[in-house]
């Protein structure tokens, strides 16, 4: 599965992130962000997810 990196504005928010009906990208070219091992499995069949820092209020 082909992954798209996060692009941040000058506030630090990513502006391609799949999850935002609004956003400028087409599928395909935005970011498929995981906020938890659920939706990480579920969109990459992955096993392991790491809780990290950046995912954190």
């Amino acid at each position: 599965m082909p992954l798209n990196p996060p692009i941040y504005d000058a506030n630090g928010d990513i502006v391609n992130d799949c999850r935002d009906p609004n956003t400028p990208y087409a599928p395909g070219k935005c970011a498929e962000i995981c906020d938890n091992a659920e939706e990480a499995a579920q969109h990459y069949g992955s096993r392991v997810f790491n809780h990290s820092a950046i995912n954190t209020p």
